[in-house]
């Protein structure tokens, strides 16, 4: 069938490229994950909990350690942007001072009872000590753990990709990350997203790839796919993460086009603007279990403990993201760029969409058309993944004739629907099938 998009003719003026989200828009950002990372630290070592009035439930502070592990990782992924930006500087320097007075004893404990996760009890120290804050009874310590020779509990690809990467830091590499081939092959880069299928697990496991390959977006990795591959991945793990209400997976997710030197796609530029957009109105980006009506009905002292134990994650996810931008000079653009209307299929792919009242629909609607077609791949995988979680195969089916009007059958959204379509025609015609039936 014949493309009814018209390639051979000039781009119309809404199509042109819009311009870029300004540096200091960024730098704002970077400086309120730094904020949200120096009271998540003060809230972490409290122990205070919550009340979360609308659930009758507690809302337990974060884990320390985990708060510590991500201050560190936003500290050398801002690095690079906090050297020209004073502000992001200046916030680094407190911050570091902070992260630094909050280690202790355990670390040398863990490292003597527990050697062979040196790596993973020694993830601050480690950024630490590459920035320049080197403590020797600590490194004495994490050396002798090491020499042990022992690996662990059996990990994940991802989670062998963080410990090579650690290992690249300790040796302060500034050029080529020492990451395996065959590990990034057995990785979430090394296979096609699973996108009708794919869990909250798999799309975090894909971004926390993106943090090691790069050393957040220090450098850039050999890829084990095209880049092309990659962002087709991460558009539809987009797609996924903002149609399920997940702003903190969108959120890593955003990391990748910067940190990988990709160019930003129009899905990535629609959702960064919708994430920003929300950062801006409620001055933090929620994270899934933030309850605004529990948020309101606190007393107001508890309100910003409540808050920043609830989403400092997702604000400091996109502040990286942010800090990468700066980093490469990627930042998005302020609006999605356009391409050549499609004589009214885009319309009607949003009225195929089983329904769900996600957040972006409302945004998708309030662009123009140009804008809207360029996003026809992120609503295909919406919505494909929709009929899917609904084992609705008609709207399947019409999605992918629409898919298929569209020239956008080379998305893996909908490679894996007509493969799903495929399957369950084989399965129709097997006499066992039959007589089940």
């Amino acid at each position: 069938m014949t493309s009814v998009r018209d390639r051979s003719r000039t781009d119309s003026p809404a199509s042109r490229r819009p311009a870029q989200r300004s540096r200091a828009d960024l730098a704002a950002r970077v400086v309120l994950a730094h904020s949200f990372a120096s009271h998540a630290l003060e809230v972490s070592s409290s122990g205070h909990q919550i009340w979360a009035v609308d659930d009758g439930g507690r809302v337990p502070p974060p884990s320390a350690a985990s708060v510590q592990a991500d201050a560190a990782m936003l500290l050398r992924g801002s690095a690079i942007a906090a050297a020209a930006h004073p502000l992001i500087g200046e916030a680094s320097r407190r911050l570091t001072a902070q992260l630094v007075d909050a280690q202790d004893e355990s670390l040398l404990t863990a490292l003597c009872l527990d050697p062979g996760r040196a790596l993973d009890h020694a993830v601050v120290h480690i950024q630490l000590r590459a920035a320049g804050h080197a403590d020797p009874i600590r490194d004495r310590l994490l050396l002798d753990a090491l020499a042990e020779g022992l690996d662990g509990p059996e990990r994940l690809p991802h989670r062998t990709l963080e410990l090579q990467w650690l290992r690249d830091v300790m040796r302060g590499n500034q050029s080529a990350l020492d990451l395996s081939r065959e590990v990034l092959a057995r990785s979430t880069f090394g296979r096609p997203l699973d996108v009708l299928n794919a869990q909250a697990d798999d799309l975090a496991a894909f971004s926390h790839v993106v943090l090691y390959l790069s050393d957040l977006g220090r450098r850039h990795g050999v890829l084990p796919r095209s880049s092309r591959d990659i962002a087709r991945d991460a558009d539809a793990g987009l797609a996924v993460a903002m149609d399920q209400g997940r702003d903190d997976l969108a959120a890593e997710l955003l990391w990748t086009w910067p940190m990988l030197g990709i160019p930003w796609s129009a899905t990535a530029v629609f959702c960064f603007n919708l994430l920003a957009q929300k950062q801006d109105r409620l001055g933090f980006l929620p994270g899934p279990d933030y309850s605004a009506a529990a948020h309101q009905a606190l007393p107001s002292d508890e309100q910003l403990d409540y808050m920043v134990s609830t989403s400092y994650h997702p604000t400091l996810a996109l502040g990286l993201a942010c800090a990468a931008a700066l980093a490469d000079d990627r930042a998005p653009a302020s609006a999605v760029p356009g391409r050549r209307a499609s004589g009214g299929v885009v319309p009607e792919l949003v009225q195929l969409l089983p329904p769900r009242d996600a957040e972006w629909e409302a945004a998708f609607r309030a662009i123009d058309r140009p804008r809207q077609e360029a996003l026809a791949p992120f609503v295909l995988a919406a919505g494909l993944r929709r009929a899917r979680e609904r084992t609705d195969l008609v709207v399947l089916r019409d999605l992918l004739e629409a898919a298929l009007r569209l020239d956008e059958t080379q998305t893996p959204a909908v490679a894996q629907a007509a493969g799903l379509l495929r399957r369950v025609g084989l399965l129709a015609g097997s006499t066992e099938f039959t007589r089940a039936g």
